[in-house]
This record gives structure tokens, sequence and C-alpha cells, in this order.
């Protein structure tokens, strides 16, 4: 993997608490329906108001389903680069620290394992894929792995039945399908072994299984100790069921506009959709950034 480490401008000492509030040490993003726009780009407000809070002593970080190697080259494409200090991916698996290069990554299934979930949904009409270095690697090509690699600007790759891929130990399977079929998908995912692997659904197309227990709240507490900061001290934005665990436990959890009612449920405050920079929308208000 390439070295992660930045010319990173210096964060300053965090402030404490700022206009009465809980004080916030680290700021944690979801990527996907969050951070990123509906173009799955970064708006130069956002940019800006994220750039305005690291000046102001508080730590930025994102925490994604995505991969640490997909990350390297997007975060130059959204022009995050020099903007993140902590990176969380693979729905908390592995974490990033982006200002001395510092990387962990664990919480490995066995490959069986995934070949026994890809069997219960032998009959649907969907698609699996496991990233390798940085690209997803699907069973077949179709247009389900088309629209993966257009919305999340990934790099894809075919191993047919995923034979030659699940040789080893990986972290994560995408179970891809159409919208209309993410019905069956979840109910299907209550016949496999949650012992083994347990499932969420990330996007209205993808459901993921990986390591029992592992979850972005588990990548929250792993970047907050990486970055030598108290585990409470740590706001969080999200949409998707993924990130439950991480806005239930963070000191603050914000739901966007569009989140999944079940992240509205959980969260503290609400802020207004990724189409409207709702990140930098309560950023602003919360720290009384210009």
């Amino acid at each position: 993997m390439a070295d992660w480490r930045r010319d990173l401008p210096p964060c300053p000492t965090p402030t404490g608490r700022l206009r009465g509030r809980p004080g916030i040490s680290l700021v944690l993003c979801d990527l996907d329906g969050t951070l990123l726009d509906p173009e799955s780009m970064v708006s130069s407000r956002t940019l800006s108001t994220i750039d305005a809070l690291r000046r102001r002593g508080v730590h930025f970080g994102t925490a994604s389903g995505r991969d640490l190697r997909s990350l390297e080259a997007l975060f130059d494409l959204w022009g995050l680069t020099g903007l993140v200090d902590v990176a969380v991916g693979m729905n908390g698996a592995d974490v990033a620290d982006l200002r001395t290069g510092q990387v962990e990554r664990d919480y490995l299934v066995r490959p069986e394992v995934f070949r026994d979930i890809m069997a219960v949904y032998a009959d649907l009409p969907v698609n699996f894929a496991v990233v390798v270095d940085g690209t997803y690697v699907a069973s077949h090509d179709d247009g389900l792995l088309d629209a993966l690699a257009e919305s999340g600007r990934v790099r894809t790759a075919v191993d047919p039945g995923l034979v030659a891929t699940l040789d080893q130990p990986r972290t994560k399977l995408h179970v891809m399908c159409h919208a209309g079929d993410m019905a069956r998908v979840e109910r299907r995912a209550q016949l496999t072994d949650a012992t083994r692997a347990t499932g969420v659904r990330t996007a209205d197309t993808l459901f993921e299984f990986q390591y029992p227990g592992i979850n972005k709240a588990v990548g929250m507490r792993r970047a907050a100790a990486m970055l030598g900061l108290e585990a409470g001290r740590v706001m969080a934005f999200g949409d998707a069921e993924n990130d439950v665990e991480m806005l239930h436990e963070a000191a603050v959890g914000v739901a966007m506009g569009n989140a999944r009612p079940a992240v509205r449920q959980v969260a503290d405050h609400g802020t207004a959709t990724n189409a409207d920079d709702g990140v930098a929308v309560f950023l602003m208000d919360w720290f009384g950034l210009d």
C-alpha cells in the first residue's frame, strides 16, 4: 500500500467546550450519502468548512464502508488531501492515521463463510464482490457491477464465482442487487449464521457481510485512540444503516436529512441533506465557523 503520509497543516490543540456544548476533539463523517454530494463529490463549501474546523483545533476524519486503498486516489479527487487526519475503512475493520502513515487492519472472515453466504443467495438476481488491493473483484460482469464502478468511482475486475479471490480470508463480502430486490436480500440474510459473519444494508443496492461485531462504532473508538483522543469527544455524521452504531455511541450523533429512519432514531441532531451541504451547515452552526 502506498504511504498515507501527507504534508498536512498542523491541527492545533482542541479548544474543549465550544458555545456551551460538549467538547469535541474529532469530527468523523461517513462518505457516501453524507460528506459526498449526489454526484459523489465534495462541495467547495464543505471543503472550506473542514479547513476552518481544523484551524479551530478539531481533528477531522472519514468513516466509510470503502477500503483504504481505494480512498487514496479518491481523497485527491475530492480535494480532501491535507484535510483528513484519520480514515476508518471497511465499516471499522481498517483504520489509518494519515498524519503518520500508521495503518491497522484486522477482523478477516474465512473463505468458506463467504462461500456459504453466496450459496444462500444463489437463486436471487445478485452479484458478489470482494475488495482486493483497492479493486472490487466481482463474481460476474453485469449491470450491477457497472453501476458500482460508476457511482463508487472504484476499479473493478471479474473472477468467475470468486474462486481465485476467496483463496484466503477477506474483510468483507458485498452483495449487489437492484433496489427492488433489497427487501429479499435483507430477508435472506436472516438465513445466514450471524456468529460467523453479520450483514448490514449500506445502500439501496448494496448489502455487506463481515466479521461479527465489527461496525463503525468500533472504528470510531480505534480512530480516537490512534489520534490519542478521548472516545467520548467525537461528533459523527451518517445516513445509512451501517452508521447507526457510530451515531448512537458518539458524543454528538448527527443524521443527514436524507438519512434512513434507523439512523434518525439514534441521532442526537439532524441536518440538511448531502445535496444541501448538510455536514457544512451543521458544523458552521455548532462551532460558529465563518
